[in-house]
């Protein structure tokens, strides 16, 4: 009452029920607030008025350093549709999910948009179940699984798949599963994760696969955005003879590294992979593909013609 005092009040309408909500609110949104240099009072409201119960934890200020959400949606997949068993995508058409967020889960979920792509958020990871029980998966035609993931904050991310076996059942006897770990992820940008099956070494079977559980780190105190979470096979070419003459090549192959890659006709989408399946870089409606940022080695071009034909090269930088 000093004459000096400001204050501002930031609402949330509908927030979500019976799970944690992370709420991490930018300081520029209390726009009413002169100055923060001498916060005295920290205010909640809750409505119905005098008829609700809220929980509250980890209550702070924080400077984020950097972005803490994404500014672009993340990568436009390119593997072929016929190839591809996708759980969550709007480049493809999707399998039944049960859920997203399981309630033996230690983790928010909330759907957001990023440049108007549909994406998943979980704040405050420790882990998440995601299901498909009720319809179980098989990937058994598949070699990789894909995710992209984008977190300004993790510093440890972990991707497990359970098999329910033959029964399809939990806890059958016939369950396996296998956890693939990534350690200090790049953080701040989306991170196109290609992990083969045969590094889900514990995974005995992938015929009934139900459960897609994600691990993040530091413990309740990260947040990941998700989205083009599907299985794929990579040994996709064109195989039809009459479509030959419509191939495109690659040439210079091999290529002298920081050298331009010609195309002998413009393609509608180049996406090139290492030999780990990790996506180095991708373009579209080019006849053209710059090497610079590549370093020497072998690697894998993903061509998708006009036509709507994939192609697969192996491209050699020297």
């Amino acid at each position: 009452g000093g004459g000096d005092d400001t204050e501002h009040q930031v609402n949330f309408t509908a927030p979500a029920q019976g799970e944690w909500v992370g709420l991490d609110i930018p300081m520029s949104d209390f726009t009413g607030l002169a100055s923060r240099e001498h916060l005295a009072q920290l205010i909640l409201v809750g409505q119905p008025t005098g008829a609700n119960t809220v929980y509250v934890d980890n209550v702070y200020f924080y400077t984020g350093g950097g972005a803490t959400e994404p500014a672009v949606a993340a990568p436009t997949p390119t593997h072929p549709a016929d190839y591809v068993i996708s759980m969550f995508s709007d480049a493809y058409t999707n399998v039944p999910v049960d859920t997203w967020r399981t309630d033996w889960s230690s983790a928010a979920l909330a759907d957001v948009q990023i440049a108007g792509n549909p994406t998943k958020k979980y704040s405050q990871l420790d882990f998440v179940g995601i299901e498909t029980v009720a319809n179980q998966i098989n990937a058994t035609s598949m070699t990789h699984f894909h995710m992209d993931v984008w977190s300004a904050d993790f510093t440890f991310f972990g991707v497990k798949l359970v098999d329910f076996g033959a029964d399809g059942a939990f806890g059958g006897g016939d369950d396996t599963e296998h956890q693939v770990n990534f350690t200090a992820p790049a953080q701040g940008e989306w991170v196109s994760l290609d992990i083969p099956f045969s590094d889900f070494t514990g995974l005995a079977s992938r015929e009934h696969l139900a459960q897609l559980i994600l691990v993040g780190q530091p413990t309740g105190n990260n947040s990941v955005f998700v989205d083009n979470v599907y299985f794929y096979d990579i040994n996709t070419s064109i195989s039809n003879p009459t479509q030959q003459a419509n191939l495109i090549q690659v040439y210079p192959n091999p290529v002298r590294a920081g050298a331009q890659v010609r195309l002998t006709a413009e393609a509608k989408q180049i996406a090139v992979f290492d030999l780990n399946s990790k996506l180095m870089m991708q373009s579209e409606n080019s006849t053209v593909i710059n090497t610079n940022t590549l370093a020497k080695g072998i690697y894998f071009l993903h061509i998708q013609t006009k036509e709507g034909y994939i192609q697969t090269h192996k491209l050699v930088v020297e």
